[in-house]
């Protein structure tokens, strides 16, 4: 049998691919929590990116209250 089909593999890349979910998740959930601070800045600063790629070229002059 060879090591693709065998039963050991595929238990082992689930729990490989379980503990790298885990993980990434804990990384994300601390790394929000150390920078709380900067949050919303960032999460505004992300939807003027977006709304400028949307709307195409806009004006860097033009100052919003999300600035």
């Amino acid at each position: 049998m060879t090591l693709i089909h065998s039963s050991k593999f595929w238990l082992a890349a689930f729990y490989a691919g379980m503990a790298a979910g885990i993980f990434s998740t804990v990384a994300q959930i601390l790394l929000w929590w150390l920078f709380w601070d900067a949050l919303p800045s960032i999460l505004y600063r992300d939807a003027h990116f977006a709304a400028a790629i949307i709307m195409g070229k806009v004006d860097p002059a033009v100052k919003t209250i999300i600035d």
